[in-house]
């Protein structure tokens, strides 16, 4: 009789040795999975008594099983696509379905001046010496999903801007995952290489459709010297799926990087973002909201590492929970000895909507340089009721005046978001979830 360790590792076995004759064809890709997929067959997935896993369980991920992802999508989904874009905005839009790059649905303009944009398969073939310098990341996050992604990806977003290019149009990212037929899994290895003194704006969104899927995600992210990127990511997956997202963030000198986060879908997400800030004169901006009922879990892990001096990092997550629905925020923030003059702010607020609903957060500072400015704080509690009374004073319905106040808890991560044409339809997406 096998336990369930036993069939894990089954699990792995198996599929991985179908990925193999499948996908495998780059002598150095090859390389850098089975490296990765023999740490993984040997890593354990985290438990509750793993220290930055203990608030979330995972096992019914694990319960499931996932087919890899196919090869050859259906493409007759292109309707529902279109309509997942920010018709609002003039950008150049990309498309993955079950992780895989869908060149026939992507309207792609903005190649020239050496600017890639597009998958990992045809990154390889132009501008392969940049693409593998990045995919094998020593400072990644080692844990079972990360290995897991390492072992099993075989396309993914790149997007490569050279030194003094500033990529006018936004570029949007749509993410479709799922079957009718089977659950399915996606794996993609994403890569952002910003040049010097470069800019770039991406909106990602991540959604599906049919059975339960897996979307387990890893992302590079370089933002060499004074260069300016940011990135809002948009994660509306079914509400029976499972979403589990990695970022490695390094960044130089001069360089300023925005990471914005919604999560509203999913029935378990994990977020986990590392910042190393490498070079003087940074600015690191993370944000987050997520929106959360049934039974639906959100679990944001944060890792912000100040090792130069004169560098400044905002973190500020929000999160809005009903019924039986839980939350976590865990962030850390490390000043280094020779981290002078860094300003540091970090902070995660949480409205309660329902008296079932809980969240565990733990914002953290470790600090060895004397001369900073840093601040962490953490709230719970429910709507303010002299505002809704006071609201509903005026005539207006008691689901208005909740709304009305929700709106306003989550202006200030909404506001961040730099591209104002989709404001509207991020809020549209924050009321037709809490009205689910």
């Amino acid at each position: 009789m096998t336990n369930k360790t036993d069939e894990i590792k089954e699990w792995r076995a198996k599929n991985f040795e179908t990925f193999r004759k499948n996908n495998f064809g780059d002598s150095e890709l090859d390389k850098i999975r089975s490296a990765a997929f023999e740490k993984f067959s040997k890593t354990p997935f985290p438990t509750r008594k793993t220290e930055d896993w203990r608030f979330t369980n995972i096992n019914p991920l694990l319960k499931e099983r996932f087919a890899l992802p196919n090869e050859k999508p259906d493409v007759s989904i292109g309707e529902k696509v279109n309509k997942l874009f920010f018709d609002e905005i003039d950008s150049d839009k990309v498309v993955f379905v079950n992780g895989i790059f869908n060149e026939e649905l992507s309207d792609i303009s903005q190649s020239g001046k050496g600017v890639f944009i597009g998958g990992l398969r045809k990154a390889l073939s132009e501008k392969g010496d940049i693409v593998k310098k990045h995919l094998n990341n020593p400072k990644r996050n080692s844990n079972a999903f990360t290995l897991m992604n390492n072992s099993f990806f075989n396309d993914g977003f790149v997007l490569i801007v050279p030194d003094n290019v500033i990529v006018e149009k936004p570029i949007q990212v749509i993410f479709y995952t799922g079957a009718e037929n089977e659950n399915v899994s996606a794996f993609p290895n994403n890569l952002f290489a910003i040049g010097k003194n470069a800019q770039a704006r991406v909106i990602v969104s991540f959604t599906g459709e049919g059975e339960t899927y897996f979307m387990n995600a890893n992302n590079d992210f370089h933002i060499s010297e004074d260069a300016i990127f940011d990135i809002y990511k948009i994660q509306d997956e079914k509400r029976n799926s499972y979403h589990i997202d990695n970022s490695e963030i390094v960044q130089e000198r001069g360089s300023v990087f925005t990471h914005i986060s919604f999560d509203f879908g999913s029935l378990l997400t994990r977020n986990d973002l590392r910042a190393d800030l490498i070079g003087e004169n940074i600015e690191t901006h993370l944000y987050g909201l997520y929106l959360t009922d049934d039974n639906r879990h959100v679990d944001n892990h944060t890792y912000v590492d100040h090792s130069a001096p004169n560098c400044e990092s905002n973190e500020l997550y929000k999160g809005i929970l009903n019924d039986k629905s839980t939350g976590v925020f865990s962030g850390k923030i490390l000043v280094k000895k020779d981290a002078q003059k860094t300003n540091a702010y970090q902070s995660n607020k949480n409205i309660l909507l329902s008296d079932d609903a809980r969240v565990n957060t733990k914002p953290q500072l470790e600090i060895y340089a004397d001369d900073v400015k840093c601040s962490h704080g953490a709230t719970v509690g429910s709507l303010d009721e002299e505002a809704f009374f006071y609201i509903r004073s005026r005539g207006i319905p008691a689901n208005e005046a909740q709304s009305m106040l929700i709106k306003a808890f989550a202006e200030d991560v909404v506001e961040k978001v730099k591209i104002k044409e989709t404001h509207k339809k991020i809020n549209n997406l924050i009321f037709k979830n809490l009205n689910r």
